[in-house]
């Protein structure tokens, strides 16, 4: 199941990008694609931290005017800070995720919208003859808030619901297993985004509180 939902977004991102080369968005159906480069630290209840660094593709289709759907796919490697059966581990894999979006129109330069996202993770690494695997999956639900500074520029900020639920598991010498849960469940964001004149689209966003860090993405919107 997890390999069948990587193929396919894996395939659906190679479709998008080569749609981007060749022809124009249908005007009923605009759609918005971005590479995007992340850092997240999560700390978890176990009084230690997940230290992931990422990049990847997004896609946004509009079925309606405020209303889309996204799928994510890309890399990841990690680094599972304060625990002892990650010493000396660093893990690598990909992680697959599906979404909506829903926003106002804008008014008087505010826009108010929210994002609901689920996202699977898969990582593991041979070392010594020991295998550890670290899969999980992430939930995040975002109210957001932007202001238009310029016809060009705008600020958004965002407060987060966000949950991570997974395992990581150590094998074959000595078989260990240690559950993975997000110590904090409310976080908050803030970005900056600049859209140029062929509506391509540049940002940055800092995020703090259930996930730390923040990320880096180039898009083009196509209507």
């Amino acid at each position: 199941m997890k390999q069948r939902l990587s193929t396919s977004l894996l395939a659906l991102s190679i479709s998008a990008y080569s749609a981007l080369q060749t022809t124009p968005a249908s005007a009923n159906n605009p759609f918005y694609f971005a590479l995007e480069f992340k850092q997240q630290r999560v700390p978890l209840t176990s009084n230690s931290q997940l230290e992931i660094n990422s990049f990847g593709f997004r896609y946004r289709e509009y079925l309606a005017e405020n209303f889309g759907i996204d799928m994510t796919l890309g890399r990841h490697n990690l680094d599972h800070v304060n625990n002892s059966d990650a010493l000396g581990y660093n893990p690598a894999g990909y992680h697959a995720g599906l979404g909506l979006s829903v926003s106002t129109a804008t008014r008087k330069r505010f826009q108010a919208g929210a994002d609901l996202s689920y996202s699977y993770y898969d990582s593991n690494q041979y070392l010594h003859g020991d295998r550890i695997d670290l899969n999980w999956t992430q939930s995040e639900a975002r109210l957001w808030l932007a202001m238009q500074l310029s016809p060009q520029l705008k600020a958004y900020g965002c407060a987060i619901a966000f949950r991570l639920d997974g395992k990581q598991k150590k094998t074959p010498a000595i078989t260990t297993e240690t559950q993975l849960d997000n110590r904090d469940n409310a976080g908050q964001c803030g970005g900056l985004s600049w859209e140029t004149e062929d509506n391509g689209v540049i940002g940055i966003e800092a995020n703090g509180g259930a996930t730390r860090g923040g990320k880096i993405y180039f898009g083009r919107r196509f209507n």
